[in-house]
């Protein structure tokens, strides 16, 4: 990414926000819109618990007119930049101040907050709302096209929300045990009432075995070592952001293992 001085993006007279993560550039960027510059610091395919970024993007950090982070200890290289900033009062929205989090309850990372809060879509609808107010009161930009923006993006959220419960509906309450990689989708499973009856590697950082997931084809597997669950499909939690033709193909597999996972015959 390209780094900037002063409080506005580099040669122009727009606005600045910066964003932690490519998870919170995307839903920061469809309420901005095209009213200010909204630079992510994290590259794509990079681990959200270990990015780090250069001594230009942390000068940049803190001339900017708002960031955005995560929390909740998902930013781990990143905290420095983030403290810096804040020292110089720099205005700062962290999303997990804004939800009730979870807690880890096993491996160890149990008893800290869980900050992959956006697999919860009305978890996202909170944060956005809060998001809006901070944005519209940033000199250079137009509250009512934030709302507007603000109003369309929370109903898609809304929509995605209602399609995946009744998605998940689809299978039966006893058979909604959850098997990840590593502990993603602890909200996920809260909002959609899942069993989380395991990880491969427990704890909250991101493993290397998910390139091996992200290859194996969506079958049923069984977890042996606390009895059997019938798990209807692997769901691996990938990179936070892969490449365009990636994406593409994700969301493509991601449609194919949520139909198997209720349609396939018992």
């Amino acid at each position: 990414m390209v780094g900037a001085s002063g409080c506005a993006a580099a040669g122009t007279d727009e606005p600045l926000i910066v964003v932690t993560t490519n998870i919170l550039g995307d839903v920061v960027s469809n309420v901005v819109g095209d009213e200010a510059e909204v630079r992510v610091l994290m590259q794509p395919n990079a681990d959200p618990h270990s990015f780090e970024i250069s001594a230009q993007d942390g000068a940049m950090m803190r001339q900017a007119d708002l960031i955005v982070t995560n929390g909740l200890g998902l930013e781990e290289g990143l905290q420095q930049h983030v403290d810096s900033a804040r020292s110089e009062d720099v205005p700062l929205l962290v999303a997990g101040d804004v939800i009730e989090p979870l807690a880890y309850t096993e491996g160890e990372s149990e008893g800290a907050p869980d900050p992959h809060f956006w697999t919860d879509p009305a978890l996202v609808v909170d944060v956005v709302d809060e998001l809006q107010k901070r944005v519209a009161a940033i000199d250079g930009i137009d509250p009512s096209a934030i709302e507007t923006s603000t109003d369309a993006y929370q109903g898609e959220l809304t929509e995605l929300d209602a399609t995946m419960a009744e998605t998940f509906a689809a299978i039966p309450a006893g058979q909604r045990n959850l098997v990840t990689n590593h502990h993603v989708f602890g909200y996920l499973a809260d909002r959609y009432d899942f069993r989380i009856i395991g990880a491969v590697i427990p704890g909250g950082t991101t493993p290397r075995l998910t390139q091996c997931l992200r290859s194996s084809r969506p079958r049923r597997s069984r977890r042996r070592s606390t009895g059997r669950h019938d798990l209807r499909g692997v769901l691996p939690a990938g990179p936070a952001r892969p490449g365009p033709r990636r994406r593409r193909g994700h969301r493509r597999r991601r449609r194919r293992t949520l139909h198997r996972i209720t349609h396939e015959p018992r």
